[in-house]
């Protein structure tokens, strides 16, 4: 897990850290989409009669499928850690979900469940 992730989980509580991470990652996912329709309108609309126009065309096509592939990537790379953590957050002792405190905010977080004290570590 990246450092910045234990940091944030720290600082905001794991609740609000996977609520902000599904948001901005579906705010990606929409992005992305917007940008393949604005793809596919521009190819739809090109004319090869005018050389300015196709190369602003061209110059918007390239843009939009830059964000969109970028979009995806950010979607897909979001999704994936916070489902990893999130599969980690079930006390192993009382099997209360989400409910803990960081200890240790380093690569490798150490956490200990407010119900039970159990502690365990979140790679």
């Amino acid at each position: 897990m990246p450092l910045e992730t234990a940091r944030a989980i720290d600082r905001m509580g794991f609740r609000r850290w996977y609520e902000r991470q599904l948001i901005e990652g579906h705010v990606w996912l929409v992005t992305a989409l917007l940008c393949g329709f604005t793809v596919a309108a521009c190819l739809e609309m090109v004319e090869f009669r005018e050389l300015g126009v196709v190369i602003l065309t061209g110059g918007a096509v390239f843009v939009a499928g830059l964000l969109c592939w970028h979009g995806l990537r950010r979607y897909m790379m979001l999704m994936v850690v916070a489902e990893h953590v999130a599969s980690q957050t079930t006390c192993p002792q009382c099997r209360t979900y989400a409910r803990f405190k960081v200890l240790d905010t380093s690569s490798r977080m150490r956490v200990c469940c407010r119900k039970c004290g159990q502690e365990w570590t979140i790679d």
